[in-house]
């Protein structure tokens, strides 16, 4: 392993994703359910915001993209990744980010005053999987980096979800350090040998029986993710606590959480859980206490340098955040609603008046809570909109809608992607935020964008030229289709995506 790495795993670049859950007004939201001031006071005020720990640059391109009062830095210590970053920047014709190539260990002991200070920073994928010496250091890019106010997400494998999966990751990775196999041969070894330890009932497969599942999972994982997650010398699950402690160095203090559901915890756990958080209101122990309720694996905790509370009358923020529909499905009876502590359902008699509220624009939380029959019990009506939000069934931004939209970013990110840039994600104008879309969404964007005169009458033969030039075939519960099957799956997707999708996206901001 090259030591400029630290022990992080650089034989496949990272993953293209992006994370909704790092958007500034996806943040602001988190923190004002828990009753605190975000770190812009309003809507539209400009801000700074840094990712550490870049990746290939892509979700930081869509935040800057939809949220143009943003000054946008990523750092990233891969060359390739800071490269790919910039390169898509500069496509997408954004003038307000750009990509660094920096080591922590070198930024923490000293931080550019060129670069500044931060009003949002975001460790995305890094912390859990870097020595506790670079830990170190990023507490000290935090201190420095962090402005009075701030708000910093930092996401990481937790303890005690991931402690079944400690075999396996050990062994992978002597896998690798033996020489017996890499990267992803690596994976599929160490998979193989775990069979084997199952076939024959041993001792560690039937002490741990969620280690099969977890196994079993990574048979359909992509092999970036796989190599990204499971092969780094570094690779150390985490008690909340531990983070706790450690960013308490940079007077930070943990404020929320990002993944929004778990903002109504210890609330939405059973009362023979909740009887066991009794009596227990030390921080630390109360937050390990309920991971090992829930078995939690993954946070996404947002910190505050400084957290400040609202006013108890300062009731602002239920106006200024704003829902939008982002399924356009029809309701089903019941919508339900997984989260790390387990399924929630909402009955569509429940949640109709919210839909209709909302149409095919957008509503202010004030403006449901008013509701006849809606808002009656503000906190129900709040737990039930962050489950709809948490599910993906709606979106929420700050402050009013009319943000230009994002027509021609989205048009370049879809014509990559027509030509085979892995990018499944659109930039939203209207939510500050980008949206997640399937191959034949956004090939179909593709062929719209190129040319809408002809996309009017031929949407469906846009399409099959597209899956063809990338040897690519529609799919129906996991099976290629083929011939007339096909044929019909193509003309069906056109069709909703021309009457319902595109409609909707335009409502959204993500085209003109």
């Amino acid at each position: 392993m090259s030591s400029w790495s630290h022990g992080y795993n650089v034989s496949a670049g990272y993953t293209y994703g992006f994370y909704r859950e790092m958007a500034p007004d996806w943040i602001d939201f988190a923190l004002a359910l828990r009753g605190l001031v975000a770190p812009r006071r309003s809507a539209g005020a400009p801000f700074r915001y840094l990712e550490l720990g870049s990746g290939q640059g892509f979700g930081l391109c869509l935040l800057a993209a939809a949220n143009p009062d943003g000054d946008f830095l990523g750092i990233d210590f891969s060359p390739e990744h800071v490269a790919h970053g910039a390169s898509l920047a500069d496509e997408l014709g954004l003038t307000n980010i750009r990509f660094v190539e920096g080591d922590f260990a070198a930024l923490g002991a000293h931080w550019p005053v060129e670069h500044g200070a931060f009003d949002y920073i975001a460790l995305h994928g890094i912390y859990s999987w870097v020595p506790e010496a670079i830990r170190r250091s990023l507490i000290a890019i935090l201190a420095a980096a962090g402005a009075p106010g701030a708000a910093v997400y930092v996401s990481f494998n937790a303890m005690p979800g991931w402690a079944s999966s400690l075999p396996f990751q050990h062994m992978l990775r002597l896998i690798e350090r033996e020489g017996v196999a890499r990267g992803i041969g690596a994976v599929e070894t160490g998979r193989a040998l775990f069979d084997q330890l199952s076939a024959v009932e041993s001792g560690v497969t039937k002490a741990l029986p969620e280690l099969r599942t977890r196994i079993e999972n990574t048979r359909n994982q992509p092999e970036a993710y796989l190599v990204q997650e499971y092969l780094h010398e570094n690779w150390h699950p985490l008690w909340c606590s531990q983070v706790m402690g450690e960013l308490g160095g940079a007077k930070l203090s943990l404020s929320g959480s990002a993944t929004l559901a778990e903002n109504f915890l210890p609330q939405l756990l059973p009362a023979n859980m909740q009887g066991v958080l009794a009596g227990h209101d030390r921080p630390t122990l109360r937050e390990d206490l309920t991971d090992c309720l829930i078995n939690q694996t993954f946070r996404r905790d947002l910190y505050v340098r400084g957290p400040r509370r609202r006013h108890p009358g300062e009731s602002a923020w239920q106006e200024e955040f704003r829902l939008w529909r982002i399924k356009w499905s029809d309701l089903p009876e019941t919508i339900g609603v997984t989260t790390a502590f387990g399924s929630a359902s909402l009955k569509a008699t429940e949640i109709a008046a919210i839909f209709d509220a909302i149409g095919e624009g957008s509503c202010s939380l004030a403006e449901l809570a008013a509701l006849p029959g809606v808002g009656a019990d503000r906190h129900l009506l709040t737990q039930k909109l962050v489950l709809l939000v948490h599910g993906g069934w709606l979106g929420c931004s700050r402050g009013e809608p009319g943000g230009a939209g994002m027509g021609a970013v989205n048009a370049r990110v879809a014509s990559l992607a027509a030509v085979g840039a892995p990018y499944r994600n659109l930039a939203a104008a209207n939510l500050g935020s980008a949206i997640a879309v399937v191959d034949s969404e956004i090939l179909l964007f593709d062929a719209y964008c190129q040319n809408p005169r002809r996309f009017e009458q031929e949407a469906g033969a846009m399409l099959s030229e597209r899956l063809a030039r990338l040897g690519r075939r529609l799919a129906k519960d996991g099976q290629p289709l083929t011939g007339d099957a096909e044929a019909a799956q193509v003309e069906q997707q056109a069709a909703t995506f021309t009457s319902r999708t595109l409609p909707a996206w335009r409502r959204l901001g993500i085209t003109d």
